[in-house]
């Protein structure tokens, strides 16, 4: 249909969804209608419409019984949607050739998490993290066969948290080398604009560092947005700390009496992950959609499931010459949200599907249907 052709176009026909938004909040209604081009008479059962929400993660652990160790797998699903019923059912055993449209409403669920992808095969614990919504429209014969379906996903986002402005923060703390030597007291205090950012601005920090009471040198004071996973799969848990990108800062000497005020820019729009062409699903190699390639490469939502959460912070951390490794080193760390910038041709593509100037449907009845209690 139009521009669409390339993923919209089938055997029988055309057949795609269009849904009023590219993104929705947990308990935010999604209207869409399905639409369905035949070029052939067709004998036809019914449409269905089928909702699915999955929470997966995994992560590898090491076993030992003392004489010997192995590498296991540990595995987490939770199902948050599960829904798949006829939203029309024809009247007819033969459906002619034309254009049709059935109109369809729904309320996601409350407290849902949001849509997140992350595969981390360099890591030796190989983490994958997965919330993924699809909704699936199926026109069906009378021996329930499909004769044609389309599939897409269903971008959730969770609320933004407070926006605030103006955030000062503080850390001071004992420095010590080599396990136990104290070498006195460094302090620094941070000013950040606003909590909340898009992803193609810049985080800016203005940073005072005090090390007069130090006894050894600041090498690099240093930016960086992080990013905190949790996994827990059973008894095991898996945490990691990314950085997905930082700037650094300058040099602040031993004993100095003067403060060192710095400013650090780090342009989010260098954000980005590494994204797979394929997986392996069912025992065999499944290739990525264009759509599921494009969310995976980009800065993953902050999302908060029942053994998975995935966050983000803004942080100041400072380098000190020597062996500091076995302590707590003064640092700053502030929750943020990074916003997507808004979505390209790809995402939108159900929401600004081209029609053809002939295209006439008929409207069927507006199905609508309740997903509370598929959670």
């Amino acid at each position: 249909m139009g521009n669409a052709d390339s993923h919209v176009k089938q055997e029988y026909g055309y057949l795609y969804i269009q849904t009023n938004q590219s993104h929705y909040e947990p308990g935010q209604q999604v209207i869409g209608t399905i639409f369905i081009r035949t070029m052939m008479p067709l004998e036809v059962s019914t449409i269905n419409i089928e909702v699915k929400g999955v929470e997966k993660g995994g992560f590898t652990v090491t076993r030992s019984n003392g004489k010997s160790t192995h590498r296991e797998r540990r595995w987490y699903t939770h199902r948050h949607i599960k829904y798949d019923q006829p939203c029309f059912n024809f009247a007819v055993d033969t459906l002619q050739p034309g254009d049709y449209a059935v109109p369809f409403q729904f309320n996601l669920p409350l407290g849902i998490p949001a849509t997140m992808f992350l595969n981390d095969p360099k890591h030796r614990d190989h983490p994958k993290m997965k919330v993924k919504y699809t909704l699936r429209a199926n026109l069906k014969n009378k021996v329930k066969k499909n004769l044609m379906f389309f599939k897409q996903i269903i971008k959730v986002v969770e609320p933004i948290i407070e926006y605030k402005q103006d955030l000062q923060n503080v850390s001071e703390r004992k420095v010590t080398t080599c396990c136990c030597i104290n070498q006195g007291i460094s302090r620094i205090e941070a000013h950040f604009d606003r909590n909340i950012f898009y992803a193609h601005e810049n985080c800016r920090a203005e940073i005072k560092i005090d090390n007069s009471k130090c006894n050894i040198n600041i090498t690099d004071s240093r930016l960086a947005i992080e990013q905190h996973i949790y996994i827990k799969a059973g008894w095991d848990v898996f945490r990691n700390v990314y950085t997905l990108g930082e700037r650094y800062g300058k040099e602040v000497r031993a004993r100095d009496a003067q403060i060192s005020n710095q400013v650090i820019d780090l342009p989010l729009s260098t954000i980005r992950y590494e994204v797979h062409e394929e997986k392996k699903k069912d025992g065999s190699m499944k290739i990525y959609s264009d759509q599921e390639k494009f969310l995976m490469g980009q800065l993953q939502a902050a999302s908060h499931g029942k053994q998975l959460t995935n966050e983000y912070f803004v942080a100041i951390r400072c380098n000190y010459q020597g062996c500091t490794c076995c302590r707590e080193l003064p640092h700053i760390k502030v929750p943020v949200a990074i916003l997507p910038t808004e979505v390209p041709d790809l995402m939108r593509q159900q929401t600004e599907v081209e029609r053809p100037d002939d295209y006439n449907p008929i409207y069927y009845k507006a199905y609508e249907f309740d997903l509370t209690n598929e959670v």
